[in-house]
C-alpha cells in the first residue's frame, strides 16, 4: 500500500508488476509498501496525468519525475525492488539541472535486468540492506547514492558517462564485477565518505579522455572521496583496463580505429596522477592493460 505524506491525494489505482497495486498517488513523494518487481505479469497500464509508469514495446518501464508538477514526484519503496532478466527500469528527472531522486528504495534492490539512470535522476539506496547488480546498470547522465549504511555488491556491469556520478554516504559499493568510467568526462563532484572496493578479479575501466585538474577526484573540498580499497590476491588481481582503440560502423561493416588522444595508463601512481583516485588495501595486487580488439 501506498501512505499519506502530504495533504494533496489522488486516487488511482496502479497495477504493479508482480507485487499489487498502489492505491493513491501524492505529490510530495509515492511511498509504496508492497514489493515492487518489473517483470512479465501483471501489466503497467496505459500513461494517465498522474500516471508515474511509462511502457514501452521492448520492455521497458520508466519512473518519471517532473519539476514542473508537483504530482509528479519520486518513488519510496519501503519493501523490495527486483528487475527480471530482459526487463528495464528507466529513471528519468524532466526540468532539472542537478540530480534529483526519481527512486529511493528503503529496503533490497536486485536488478536482473538492465536500469538505466538518465536526464539528472538519481538512483539511491538508503538503510542498512544489502543490494545487487547481477546485470547491468546504465548511469547515462545521472546519479548512483548509497546512504545510511546501505551495500550494493556489483556482479554485473555499471556503466557511467558523460558527468554521472556515485556518491556514497556512510555505505559500502563492492565491486566484484566491472565498473566502466571509460566515458566519464568529469570526476570532481564524486563523493565517498563510506567504502568503495575493488575485490579480487574485478574490472575497473579507467577514463578514454584527459581529465584537467578541475574534473578530477578532490578538486571540491566539499566533496571528499575516501581511497578506493583494492583486494585484489596474487592469483586474482584487480585489474584496470583503459580504451586505446574504439568500434564505429563504416558501409555497415564495424571497424576499429585508434582514439584521437586517448589516455593511457602504465602504473598504480599513473591513475592517482591522472583521475584523482587514491588507493589502500593490496596495492601490489593489480594489473593494467588496455582493452584489445577482441574486447572492443
Amino acid at each position: 500500500m501506498s501512505k499519506v505524506i502530504n495533504k494533496y491525494k489522488l486516487s488511482l489505482y496502479l497495477a504493479i508488476l508482480g507485487g499489487g497495486n498502489i492505491g493513491e498517488v501524492y505529490s510530495a513523494s509515492i511511498e509504496v509498501d508492497n514489493p515492487i518487481t518489473i517483470g512479465s505479469t501483471p501489466s503497467v497500464p496505459a500513461e494517465t496525468t498522474y500516471n508515474y509508469w511509462s511502457t514501452t514495446e521492448d520492455n521497458t518501464y520508466v519512473f518519471y519525475r517532473d519539476i514542473y508538477n508537483h504530482n509528479k514526484t519520486h518513488w519510496k519503496a519501503n519493501s523490495t525492488v527486483t528487475i527480471n532478466p530482459g526487463y528495464t527500469l528507466k529513471l528519468i528527472a524532466t526540468g532539472y539541472t542537478r540530480y534529483n531522486y526519481a527512486l529511493r528504495c528503503w529496503n533490497t534492490f536486485t536488478n536482473n535486468g538492465n536500469v538505466i539512470i538518465d536526464n539528472f535522476s538519481n538512483l539511491n539506496l538508503s538503510k542498512p540492506y544489502t543490494s545487487k547488480n547481477n546485470s547491468t546498470i546504465d548511469i547515462i547522465n545521472g546519479q548512483l547514492g548509497l546512504m545510511l549504511s546501505a551495500t550494493l555488491n556489483n556482479t554485473g556491469t555499471i556503466k557511467l558517462t558523460d558527468s554521472s556520478r556515485i556518491h556514497i554516504y556512510s555505505s559500502i559499493l563492492t565491486n566484484i564485477g566491472t565498473i566502466d568510467i571509460s566515458n566519464i568526462t568529469d570526476l570532481s563532484e564524486w563523493y565517498n565518505i563510506g567504502t568503495f572496493k575493488l575485490e579480487e578479479g574485478s574490472t575497473f575501466i579507467l577514463p578514454k579522455s584527459k581529465l584537467g585538474d578541475r574534473k578530477k577526484i578532490g578538486y571540491y573540498r566539499n566533496f571528499s572521496f575516501n581511497p578506493i580499497t583494492l583486494n585484489g590476491t596474487t592469483d586474482k588481481p584487480v585489474i584496470f583496463k583503459y580504451y586505446t582503440h574504439e568500434s564505429y560502423i563504416d558501409n555497415n561493416s564495424i571497424k576499429i580505429q585508434p582514439i584521437s588522444g586517448a589516455e593511457t595508463y602504465t602504473s598504480l601512481t599513473d591513475i592517482i596522477n591522472k583521475t584523482g583516485f587514491t588507493f589502500t588495501g593490496n596495492n601490489n595486487n593489480y594489473t593494467i592493460s588496455n582493452l584489445t580488439l577482441s574486447d572492443i
